[in-house]
């Protein structure tokens, strides 16, 4: 039966590591739903298929229908709780986006470039500060192909390295706050207190050039002296 069954069961493997590894995405929400949709359609497709007592059952019962339907009806509460939870944590994320993009309003001039350490948090500057620009919005593959020097300097930045380079590992360097100031432009850094603890830990340390605007627990502001 197994060497018969050979290819369903290394493809029954394969599915099983990649729903599982989905849980470990960090947009595990993103992902979720859509693959557990696929998946429950996908494995009760082949039940129907290939099962015997699966498909006796549906030949044998006198209302399919009310099969079909109960399965519909469990994809469709998937599908509609899995976007419930999406829009009611990104709605909560939002908030303290709100706060610190107040908080630099009021210190930033119109058109000026704001240092954000996460990439993905731009949606939620944006939306709230639009007035500004942010060092970068879209994934920082598109950072790389436009320039790897620039790119490592960031994800150095993004690290809390104390040396900052245009490489992988850094021999020498320049400091943080330097960087951010010289390369990049900027004297504003906005970074997640959880995501980016390395770096919150750098910058109140340094004291001396660089100063604490805000901070509400998940979101601090920085001021580059």
């Amino acid at each position: 039966y197994f060497r018969t069954n050979e290819t369903m069961f290394q493809n029954a493997f394969l599915s099983t590591v990649f729903f599982l590894s989905v849980f470990y995405s960090q947009r595990f929400l993103d992902y979720f739903w859509m693959t557990a949709i696929i998946t429950l359609a996908l494995v009760t497709t082949h039940l129907l298929e290939h099962n015997e007592q699966i498909k006796t059952l549906f030949a044998t019962t006198k209302n399919r229908n009310a099969k079909f339907g109960g399965a519909l009806i469990m994809m469709t509460s998937i599908s509609f709780f899995g976007a419930y939870q999406w829009a009611h944590i990104n709605t909560t994320e939002m908030e303290p986006w709100k706060e610190s993009s107040k908080k630099v309003s009021e210190i930033a001039k119109t058109d000026e470039v704001i240092y954000n350490a996460s990439w993905d948090s731009f949606p939620f500057l944006f939306y709230f500060d639009p007035h500004n620009r942010y060092v970068t919005a879209f994934d920082p593959f598109f950072l790389y192909a436009a320039s790897h020097e620039r790119y490592f300097k960031w994800w150095h930045i993004g690290a809390g390295d104390a040396l900052v380079c245009g490489k992988e590992h850094c021999n020498e360097g320049e400091s943080i706050e330097f960087t951010i100031k010289n390369e990049f432009k900027s004297h504003l850094i906005m970074l997640e207190n959880k995501k980016h603890s390395i770096l919150k830990e750098y910058l109140d340390k340094h004291t001396e050039t660089v100063s604490k605007s805000f901070d509400n627990g998940l979101v601090s502001v920085y001021l580059v002296k």
